[in-house]
């Protein structure tokens, strides 16, 4: 069961970032989506992914960065042992990514 949850949160998470996405660049693809989560994953500060995402030629603003950030950090099942994913899930609000990680750092 644990696992069919992570692959949920893992699907929410995608979806979340191709709304970001879509939101901010004006592109929805579940390919720029998943590189954009492995890309926060491995560089979980706004500095550090701005670094890499500048250095894969990927042009965003600060306030991009930003959301996806907090989206990953909202929705992305924990390697750490937590259940980020859930806290996020259970925090949605209309604001969406930014109400969920408000949400899920408050507990």
């Amino acid at each position: 069961m644990d696992t069919e949850l992570a692959r949920l949160a893992s699907l929410q998470c995608v979806q979340r970032v191709m709304q970001d996405c879509e939101r901010h660049l004006g592109i929805s693809d579940r390919d720029l989506a998943d590189f954009l989560i492995q890309l926060a994953t491995t560089h979980p500060t706004q500095d550090a992914l701005a670094s890499a995402l500048a250095a894969a030629e990927v042009e965003c603003s600060p306030a991009f960065i930003s959301a996806l950030l907090r989206t990953v950090e909202a929705y992305a099942p924990s390697k750490r042992g937590g259940s980020a994913g859930a806290a996020g899930a259970k925090a949605d609000t209309h604001d969406g990514a930014a109400g969920a990680a408000t949400s899920a750092g408050a507990e």
